[in-house]
Formats: C-alpha cells, structure tokens, sequence
C-alpha cells in the first residue's frame, strides 16, 4: 500500500505530523547505526593489530620446540593470517558501510530537496485546522440563535436568520477550498515521503547484507585456517619427538667404569699428616690430558699421586706444568712456590733480568724515543692493578681467618646465633667447631677460597623474615568553592598485608564500619568472607611477597551529602582581584572544626599548595614560594598544621602581559593515624586478640579550590 492511499484521507495535520516525523526519525537512524559501524570497524583494526603484534612475537626457548616447531609454526601463521582478514573485514565495514551511510543523508536527492515541498503544504495544514475551527465556531453561533428565536417574534428571527447565514456559509465555503487544495497537493509531497521511506530501507538492506557477506567471508576463513591447524596438529608425534630428542642430545660417550675400577688415592708427607689424613676421604678423580674416555673407563690410566712440599702444598707434576721449561730457559724460571700466581689472577709475562758490571751505552735517538714512550705512558688512563702472589702470601691471606684456632672470638659464644642489622638468624650448630671440621678436609688452597666467598661475608643471607603488617591507604579527593563551602567529596581506599606468616592458626581481618563502604572488591585468593558481616578469613598467607605483600580489599566510601565536613580536614578559600597587568590572590587556609578523630588532635604533613598564573613575568609572594617560569606556576611548601591551629594566609602579587583570571588552587597532604572514611580494621587472632596494629595512611588525589 502507498503512503498516499494511506495518509490522504486523513485529517491533513495528523497525516503530515505522522510522515515528516518518519521522516526525521529515520534520519537520525541513519546517523546512529553509520556511527555503529563505525566503531565496529575500528574495533575490528584494534583486534587485527593486536593479532599482528602478538604473531610476531618470539618465544624465548624457540630452539627446545623441536618436531613441535611445524605447529607451532602453523599458530603463528594463522594467527598473521586471521589478523589480516579482520584488517580486510575493518576496511569493508570503513569504505562500503559506514562511510555510505554517513553520506545518504546529505547527497539524497530526494531528502535534501524535500524542505522546499514541505513549506506550502505545512501551510495548507495550518489554513485548514483556523477554518475548521471558525467553521465550528459559526456553527455554534446558528445553534444558539435558533434557540433564543423561539421566544421572539417571527420578523425578528427571519432577519437574525438572514444576517447569519452569510456567515456559516462564507467559512464553509473556504473550508472546502482548503480541503481542495490539500487533495490536490498534498499528495505529491506524500508521494516524495513514500520514495525516501523506501530508498532508506532499501540502503539500509543493502550495506546489512554487504556486512552479513563480510562476516560470512571471514566465518569460511576461519574454517578453514582451523582445518589447517588441526591437521598440523594430528600431524605431530609425541614419540617421534621424544625419539629425535634422545638422538640428538645424545652424548656419545662409553658408560663409566664401576668405583672398584678406579685407583683414586693421595700421599701425604710426613710434615702434615694429620692433615692430609683427612683430605683423603676426599676422592676426585685425576685424569691425565692425554687420556681418552676409553682408558678411563677401562681402568688403563691411573690418576697420578698428588706430591705435597714439607709445609703440605701441594707441586704440581712435571707433565702437568703450564711452565715446563728447563731451569735452563732463557725467559722463564723453573717453579717455585714464591713465582706460581694466585689461580684467580691473570697470567703475566715472566723475564729473567740479569746484571752485569758494566753500565749499558744507549744511543742519544733510542734513549729520546724510550722517553717519549714514557711520557706518552704516563698519560693515559690508569689500568687496573694487579697483584702477583705467591704461595706463601696465599698462606699469609688464609691466616688471617685462624681455622685451626680454638678461640670463638670471631664468633658468637654460646647460644649459637649471629645478630645482624635487621635481623637474628639461628644457627643450628656451633660456629667454631664445624669450621674445623670443614679446614680438616680442604687443602690450604680450597680453605683460602672459602674464606674469599663465604657467606660469613653476606649477612643478608641469614636475615630472618619481615613480620606480618595491615596497612590501610586512602585517597581523597575534595572540591572547593572559593567562599569555602564543600562541594564535593570522593574517597577510596585499599586494605593490604605484607610480610610472613608460617603459623598454621588461622588469622581473622575484621573491618569495622564496613556497612559505610559504598563499593568493595576482594581479593579471594587470600580472603574469604565469613558468616558474620565485615569479617574475613586470611589464607595462604605464606605465599605473600615479603617486600610488595598484596592487596586484600578496595573499596569506596559511601559518602554522607549532609556530613561532608567530617572528611574534610582542611578548608580553603580564595578572594582573586585580576587588573589589567596585575593579579593578586588571598588565599586562606585553616584546620576543620568538623573533621574528629578518636585521638582528637591530629596533624597534617608535608602540606603544600600550587596554583598556574599564565603570562607572569614578575611574582611576589608571602610566605615565599617557589615559582617556575618554565610551568608558570608558584607553589607553597608550608609547615605542618595542628588541629589546634589558627587561620592561615598566603599572598601573591603576579605582574602579567595580559588581564588575568582566577585559576584553580591545589592543596597536597598526608595524614596518618586514622582514616578519614572512618574505617578501622584489626587483625586478630583465633583467641579474638589483636594480632598486629594496623597502619593508617591517607593522600591528597585532587583536593582542589575551585576559582
């Protein structure tokens, strides 16, 4: 059916309401579903660069994957490959949807043009409702002389008869030329109604079924991405994979002899027996350099016998020597304990140096160049000092920790602890006599070495635990106007534990006031709610991090409209005079009277104030502040202020290139003791007694003087 057989016959105002609201609601329909789209599309860009993204990322352990690497090769190919299709389904919804849709409304003929059929018949639909109604009101006018003729005389009523007639007639007359005119010409506008009806929702059918293709497209593509995948992955053979490990890691190697094979054995001399005794129970196997693994495992090469001097160290073999050239070498001397380095200094040229009697002539030009090396020498950077020494010094070194002495000087006395800053760790045995137990099976050597890496060295190691803390931290944030009055107030918070706890009796965090709290978020893998409200269960608190702890509960106080005052502990006003090149502020401050504790005095620390002056080339301020030209803006670092305090003023003078204006002032603070929601939390024990006490911080978010 046409919009014209529907709406012609209608009462003119009714049809033309019903088809120019159409009109317009489908425009901005239009509007609403092109930005729809639009915004799918750039959610379907985000989605496909994160894709991207995320397939070009690298595993770290890329070389274990082994056979495993052709699917995991497969997964990073799909997912480059679903990336780009939802890259190609964005474009589509971009270009042929959202974009189309935005523009049908402004380059329709059809609706850009119906503005100029619409005036003349808005204004028949206006001639038409005045008409009826002085029609209507003729009509009355008729009824009501007809009933006072009654009572007159019959001259009388023929001449009202004939005196009102006209009148009916006339507003009849031109009601019927208005319903003619609206017959005539309303239904080509009707008509133009029906035609941008139908090509809207014939262009919304068509972009709908463009996406509905796009989604079906991308659906097939997935398919058949997964089909891939799923055979790549039926592909893969757990045993193969295991097989091909084992015979690529394989080390190649015949299995080593059983301990009766191995001869391992050491000869002390007569001057350290008791010593050498001792380090005997110590086998380590050594092998020749020459040796294959097969003597080795056949028993054919026996360790050689570790030869010690008179004072129990040990001479390296002749075969074994880094420096086994003859005495008799021109550049290098034969071992000795004094000229063998320390194993963990770098090796260094040796020299023989020998003197003669007689002085040694140099040339004038070899002797200017020697010197200029000199000079040249000296003035480059400093290298790193290295020291050669000796055996004897090592033993020198390894003294100064007397292993062998009875003395516990250097120890701690009996009860076996050692105390250190920040802590007091046991030890289980006594100090002095299981550092001889060990010095009896080192060599000199190794006992030298464990005095250069012990961990007597770190006291950090025996550092006992951090005890278990509750800290609750809150922000607030506060909204002033500049006579003073609270506006707004908004205040979070979080509950967090840190340190240890290894005890196996249960803890219980019991927060008082919780029926205040507005929003709560709990963190259930170390809280569980019990029956009774406000009181929770702590679990696995002995997987805390001893240093970051975890949070426990968030929450947001509800917040009392008519008690603002009781959150607010500081209150501010200002007082602005902006002249042409000059602006001068007041700035008045002072501690709340309606702001209680339970303590009753409280504090506020680290106070300041900052506030932007833009176009300021001269400041003058008491107290003084610091002002930054860079960010044009002067701060206030103040004392602390007392609950008991007075009021307090700061005055600023800034000169500016323009007229000011006011500008927003900051306040930043701190206050510890008590929250300022009124919250408390204990941590009580099983036997209902406080465990630990609870620490209580707030900060300043944006606690602002509005201008």
């Amino acid at each position: 059916m046409s919009y014209v057989d529907a709406f012609l016959n209608e009462r003119p105002k009714a049809a033309y309401d019903i088809l120019s609201s159409r009109l317009k609601d489908g425009k901005v329909l239009f509007e609403e579903i092109s930005e729809w789209f639009r915004e799918r599309a750039q959610i379907e860009e985000a989605y496909s660069k994160s894709l991207s993204k995320l397939g070009s990322k690298r595993l770290g352990q890329e070389s274990n994957l082994g056979t495993f690497s052709k699917v995991w090769s497969t997964v990073i190919e799909e997912t480059k490959e679903v990336a780009e299709l939802h890259s190609e389904l964005s474009k589509v919804i971009a270009e042929k949807i959202a974009k189309p849709l935005k523009e049908h409304v402004v380059e329709d003929e059809l609706w850009s043009h119906i503005k100029s059929h619409e005036l003349p018949i808005a204004k028949i639909v206006k001639e038409y409702d005045e008409r009826m109604l002085k029609v209507a009101r003729a009509k009355k006018v008729a009824e009501k002389e007809k009933t006072v003729g009654k009572k007159a005389t019959t001259s009388i009523i023929k001449t009202l008869t004939k005196a009102k007639e006209p009148k009916l007639d006339d507003s009849q007359r031109a009601l019927d030329e208005t319903i003619h005119k609206w017959t005539s010409e309303a239904p080509a506008l009707i008509e133009k109604y029906h035609q941008i009806d139908q090509k809207r929702l014939e262009t919304l059918k068509q972009h709908m079924g463009t996406f509905a293709n796009g989604v079906i497209e991308l659906c097939q593509n997935h398919l058949r991405i997964g089909e891939v995948t799923s055979k790549s992955v039926e592909a893969f053979d757990v045993q193969q994979e295991m097989e091909e490990f084992c015979s690529t890691k394989k080390l190649g190697i015949e299995p080593l002899a059983s301990p009766s094979e191995l001869s391992l054995g050491y000869h002390a001399s007569n001057a350290s027996k008791s010593s050498i005794t001792d380090a005997q129970s110590v086998k380590t196997t050594h092998t020749d350099t020459s040796a294959t693994n097969g003597e080795v495992a056949n028993g054919a090469s026996r360790a050689p016998t570790i030869v010690v001097d008179e004072e129990g160290y040990s001479v390296p073999p002749a075969e074994n020597s880094m420096w086994n050239q003859p005495p008799d070498s021109p550049t290098e001397e034969p071992d000795t304990p004094e000229n063998i380095e320390d194993p963990e200094e770098p090796d260094t040229p040796r020299m023989k140096i020998d003197i003669k009697e007689s002085a040694i002539t140099e040339e004038p030009e070899e002797a200017d160049r020697a010197l200029s090396r000199v000079s040249t020498t000296l003035r480059l950077k400093n290298t790193v000092k290295q020291t050669t020494r000796g055996r004897r010094e090592t033993k020198r070194r390894v003294s100064t920790i007397d292993w062998e002495s009875n003395s516990t000087d250097s120890f701690p006395s009996s009860p076996s602890s050692m105390y250190f800053e920040g802590g007091k760790s046991e030890f289980p045995f006594n100090s002095a006599n299981s550092l001889r137990g060990f010095n009896s099976s080192l060599s000199p050597r190794a006992d030298a070495l464990n005095a250069r890496f012990s961990v007597i060295n770190n006291p950090a190691f025996f550092m006992s635990e951090q005890p278990l803390q509750v800290r609750v931290t809150e922000n607030l944030n506060v909204l002033l106007l500049p006579t003073g009055e609270i506006s707004k107030v908004f205040i979070t918070g979080d509950i967090a534990v840190r340190g240890s706890y290894s005890d196996e009796s249960p803890l219980k965090l019991v927060v008082k006031g919780y029926e205040e709290l507005e929003k709560k978020v709990l963190n259930y893998k170390h809280v569980k709610a019990d029956a009774e409200e406000g009181v929770y269960s702590l679990d696995n608190l002995s997987q805390l991090n001893n240093q970051e702890g975890a949070l426990v509960l968030k929450y947001q106080t509800k917040i009392d409209p008519n008690s603002l005052g009781k959150y607010v502990p500081l209150l501010l006003k200002s007082a602005w005079k902006c002249e042409e090149n000059l602006t001068s502020l007041v700035v008045q401050y002072k501690p709340n009277p309606d702001f209680q504790t339970e303590t009753g005095e409280w504090s506020l620390k680290n106070l300041s104030f900052v506030l932007p002056v833009v176009n300021t080339i001269n400041v003058q301020s008491k107290p003084t502040g610091v002002w930054s030209n860079e960010k044009q803006r002067l701060l206030w670092r103040m004392n602390d202020l007392n609950s008991d305090e007075d009021e307090h003023k700061l005055l600023a003078r800034f000169e500016t290139t323009a007229k000011g204006a006011p500008t927003s002032i900051a306040a930043k603070f701190s206050y510890n003791g008590a929250s300022v929601s009124g919250l408390n939390v204990q941590l009580k024990s099983s036997s209902n007694q406080i465990f630990v006490q609870t620490e209580y911080r707030t900060n300043t978010g944006k606690y602002i003087l509005t201008p």
